[in-house]
């Protein structure tokens, strides 16, 4: 097997600190990935997928169970003088597969953004286009992350395997590596946060002019009431998930930001921010989704066994009937302008 043996000066990754940097992403992403089996678990035993709403965050999980899968089985040997021919076309493949799978939580989490802006501002029900949303989420971002094939740049690049934008033999600059970087990565996640947050504010400053509406519906049953309140809920947990991005990709780009400020010179702390960071949003969404009111309630054996019980004579689990019926309820509620004193379901 034909060894590479690269220039150490090229590098100032090669050092036990950037190590310690992959380690730290690794460790994460493995805690992710835990975290995601967890949330998985729990949709499936109580059947929790009844809403779009529900599904978009489903969709969420497993682009980030994916994800953290990837960089779990992320590892470059930053010490090691050789490289061989097999620890190169890992790294490529990695690289290739860390790259789309990155793209995927890009576009579910925008994704739920634009759910939640066409229900709750223009009062648009989008559910029928659910295969849209999931070829934007799944499909999109395989259809141009192949573009550094052309070019090998693929591979080793920084603390872990991504574009690469200096050739480690020839200690050289691949121009054509750092456009890749801003076209396929750093310009994209720009634009998708600046959109997000611009869409966050507009939903919340929508959903502050009705909150006081919600407070004077009446429902025409006990049953209704209890279906508005689920519904309001799927609708308002939604929220958390966006923010939860733009918060934890916010070192991701500070990093970026200071490599261009700063570049041959990358900063430590920022690295760890950004390697720590944007894994650990998975464990986030899942701790929101756990310590939901609806999820927290049916963390208890009981419930475990209802659930079960219902798989085995092919019932939905009775607390949670929910149906196209509550689609309608939230897209009222949060959408009609006009004065309400009674909710119909139709």
């Amino acid at each position: 097997m034909e060894n590479r043996t690269e220039n150490s000066n090229c590098s100032v990754y090669n050092n036990k600190d950037f190590v310690n940097v992959a380690i730290a992403y690794q460790a994460t992403a493995g805690f992710t990935f835990l975290s995601c089996i967890f949330a998985l678990s729990i949709i499936i035993i109580f059947k929790k997928w009844q809403l779009f709403s529900q599904r978009l965050f489903i969709y969420l999980v497993i682009s980030t169970f994916l994800f953290s899968a990837a960089r779990i089985f992320h590892r470059v040997d930053y010490l090691e003088k050789e490289f061989t021919d097999a620890h190169m076309h890992f790294c490529i493949f990695i690289a290739f597969i860390s790259q789309n799978l990155a793209w995927t939580i890009f576009t579910s989490n925008l994704a739920i953004t634009v759910y939640l802006f066409l229900g709750a501002v223009c009062n648009r029900r989008s559910e029928k286009y659910e295969l849209a949303y999931v070829f934007l989420i799944f499909g999109l971002p395989w259809t141009f992350n192949w573009l550094p094939f052309i070019k090998g740049t693929y591979g080793k690049a920084g603390a872990w395997c991504w574009i690469k934008s200096v050739n480690l033999d020839t200690c050289t600059r691949l121009e054509y590596g750092v456009v890749l970087q801003l076209l396929l990565f750093f310009l994209p996640i720009f634009v998708i946060l600046l959109t997000q947050v611009i869409l966050y504010l507009i939903i919340l400053c929508k959903l502050y002019v009705n909150k006081k509406r919600w407070k004077g519906t009446i429902a025409n049953t006990v049953e209704d009431e209890a279906t508005n309140k689920a519904a309001r809920n799927e609708f308002l947990s939604l929220l958390a998930y966006p923010l939860i991005y733009i918060i934890t990709s916010i070192f991701l780009v500070g990093n970026r930001v200071h490599g261009w400020i700063y570049p041959g010179n990358p900063s430590l702390v920022f690295f760890y921010l950004s390697a720590i960071a944007f894994p650990l949003q998975g464990i986030i969404i899942v701790l929101v989704f756990t310590f939901n009111a609806d999820t927290r309630r049916r963390l208890r054996c009981s419930h475990f066994k209802e659930a079960i019980k219902s798989y085995k004579t092919s019932k939905v689990v009775s607390e949670y009937e929910l149906d196209d019926q509550m689609e309608s309820v939230y897209y009222k509620e949060f959408t009609d302008n006009t004065s309400v004193e009674k909710l119909e379901i139709n």
